[in-house]
């Protein structure tokens, strides 16, 4: 089932945090296509309760690309330090990634604590 799909089953502002890793654009792969911003953005204001949190991994341009998407309720970013780099199979082409982006949204103050 397609996650835009899943979430009409949701009820308006019935989730604390929405938490995800969503798929960055990197690669050729199917299951890396970026989902519409404003598919994704209707959804997830629609769920999310006033003081909810919506927190999502990013990484590179998709970092910009998803906060230009909702900068309107975009805080605030926090890194991710992964300790051990990856990517081990661009390394011939540029440095491991040694950290990811987290990007917090909300509309109102949350609780994150």
């Amino acid at each position: 089932m397609d996650c835009l799909e899943g979430m009409n089953k949701i009820p308006d502002s019935s989730v604390d945090l929405i938490l995800c890793d969503l798929p960055y654009g990197t690669t050729r792969n199917k299951w890396d296509e970026i989902i519409p911003f404003d598919s994704l953005w209707f959804q997830y204001r629609r769920v999310i309760k006033e003081h909810g949190a919506i927190v999502l991994f990013a990484d590179g341009l998709f970092t910009a690309k998803l906060i230009l998407s909702a900068v309107d309720i975009w805080r605030y970013n926090l890194i991710w330090d992964k300790q051990r780099g990856c990517d081990f199979l661009n390394a011939n082409v540029k440095p491991l990634k040694s950290h990811e982006d987290i990007c917090v949204f909300y509309k109102k103050k949350a609780c994150l604590q």
